[in-house]
Protein backbone atom coordinates (compact mmCIF):
# COMPACT_ATOMS: atom_id res chain seq x y z
CA UNK A 1 0.00 0.00 0.00
CA UNK A 2 1.03 3.70 -0.37
CA UNK A 3 1.61 3.99 3.31
CA UNK A 4 3.51 0.50 3.67
CA UNK A 5 5.67 2.39 1.30
CA UNK A 6 6.36 5.67 2.65
CA UNK A 7 7.32 4.16 5.92
CA UNK A 8 9.51 2.01 4.00
CA UNK A 9 10.88 4.94 2.47
CA UNK A 10 11.41 6.71 5.63
CA UNK A 11 12.74 3.77 7.64
CA UNK A 12 10.00 3.72 9.59
CA UNK A 13 9.61 -0.15 11.15
CA UNK A 14 6.24 -1.67 10.33
CA UNK A 15 4.92 -4.01 13.23
CA UNK A 16 4.81 -7.83 12.02
CA UNK A 17 1.47 -8.05 14.09
CA UNK A 18 -1.62 -6.50 13.68
CA UNK A 19 -4.98 -6.11 14.69
CA UNK A 20 -7.68 -7.00 12.78
CA UNK A 21 -11.04 -5.95 12.21
CA UNK A 22 -12.75 -8.62 14.24
CA UNK A 23 -15.92 -7.87 15.66
CA UNK A 24 -14.40 -9.12 18.92
CA UNK A 25 -13.16 -6.16 19.44
CA UNK A 26 -16.34 -3.88 19.01
CA UNK A 27 -18.02 -6.22 21.70
CA UNK A 28 -15.15 -5.91 24.12
CA UNK A 29 -15.82 -1.91 24.51
CA UNK A 30 -19.54 -3.41 25.70
CA UNK A 31 -18.39 -6.20 28.18
CA UNK A 32 -14.60 -4.57 28.97
CA UNK A 33 -13.13 -8.13 27.86
CA UNK A 34 -11.77 -9.94 24.95
CA UNK A 35 -13.13 -13.16 24.92
CA UNK A 36 -12.68 -14.41 21.80
CA UNK A 37 -9.37 -16.36 21.47
CA UNK A 38 -7.98 -15.12 17.79
CA UNK A 39 -8.31 -11.37 18.77
CA UNK A 40 -6.70 -12.36 22.24
CA UNK A 41 -3.89 -13.47 20.70
CA UNK A 42 -3.25 -10.69 17.86
CA UNK A 43 -3.49 -8.21 21.21
CA UNK A 44 -1.11 -10.18 23.11
CA UNK A 45 1.17 -10.71 20.04
CA UNK A 46 1.06 -6.92 18.61
CA UNK A 47 2.09 -5.93 22.50
CA UNK A 48 4.93 -8.38 22.60
CA UNK A 49 6.54 -7.21 19.39
CA UNK A 50 5.90 -3.59 20.69
CA UNK A 51 7.38 -4.27 24.27
CA UNK A 52 10.39 -6.11 22.66
CA UNK A 53 11.00 -2.53 20.60
CA UNK A 54 11.08 -0.40 23.47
Amino acid sequence: SEMHEAMEKHKIPIAKNYISDLVAFTRSAISNEITDPKAKLQIENLTREVLEKI
